[in-house]
Parts: C-alpha cells; sequence; structure tokens
C-alpha cells in the first residue's frame, strides 16, 4: 500500500511537472507572438501615417480575400 501511494505520488510530481514545464513554453511562444503583433501594428501605425497609399496595397496584399465582407 505505501509502494502505491510513494508510486502515485511519483507520477503527480512527474505530471506536475510537465504541465508546469508545457504551460512555461506556451506562455513564452504567447509573449512572443504578442509582441511581434504589437510590433507589427505600430510598424502599420507609422506607415499610414507616414504613407496611406502604402498602407492601403499593404492592407489589400494582406486581406483574406475568401470571407465575405461584413
Amino acid at each position: 500500500m505505501i509502494r502505491t501511494f510513494l508510486i502515485l505520488g511519483i507520477v503527480v510530481l512527474v505530471a506536475g511537472a510537465l504541465f508546469g514545464t508545457l504551460l512555461g513554453v506556451v506562455g513564452v511562444v504567447i509573449g512572443f507572438l504578442f509582441k511581434v503583433v504589437l510590433l507589427g501594428g505600430a510598424v502599420y501605425l507609422v506607415v499610414r501615417l507616414i504613407s496611406p497609399a502604402t498602407a492601403h496595397r499593404l492592407r489589400e496584399k494582406f486581406e483574406d480575400k475568401t470571407l465575405p465582407h461584413l
């Protein structure tokens, strides 16, 4: 019975460590993507202020043509 509790405890510790590591990696990836989105938005804002025609061309280039516009 003690062996069962020890094995269960070890499994819980290993699972917790793996889950924590997984959440840490996911957090780093989400943080990186958030920074990329913020940087891209800032660059687009500057381009839009300096050259609205270029911003319009960029928007047309990256706009999704498959979805209907609402």
